[in-house]
């Protein structure tokens, strides 16, 4: 299988969001894999949030997925040992509850 590359790269940056759009090109049978790195700041946390996020995101592109995974973990082992939901025949309700609870605990 030939390695996809991309055919047309698009950053929008402004002061509440950071995007890329990639495009690409494929053959019928090709597969791609992405990994996505995301990280959540707010002026509660500091006082460029922005900047602090983009840092962020940077060294955590720098270690990889398997690194990050690796060294957060034990950490999130432990919250969901304490704080899980169930919510039984209703798996969306029960996504974004997980959502909820990752917000308030960053």
């Amino acid at each position: 299988m030939s390695a996809a590359h991309s055919t047309q790269k698009e950053i929008i940056e402004d002061e509440e969001v950071m995007l890329r759009k990639l495009f690409f090109e494929l053959q019928a049978g090709e597969t791609i894999v992405f990994e996505k790195a995301m990280v959540i700041y707010s002026s509660n946390d500091v006082d460029d949030p922005h900047a602090a996020g983009k840092q962020s995101l940077l060294e955590a592109l720098e270690k990889g997925y398997k690194r990050l995974k690796e060294e957060h973990q034990p950490y999130w082992d432990r919250i969901w040992d304490k704080i899980d939901i169930r919510i039984d025949e209703d798996l969306l309700s029960q996504v974004e509850s997980f959502k909820v609870i990752y917000t308030f605990l960053h």
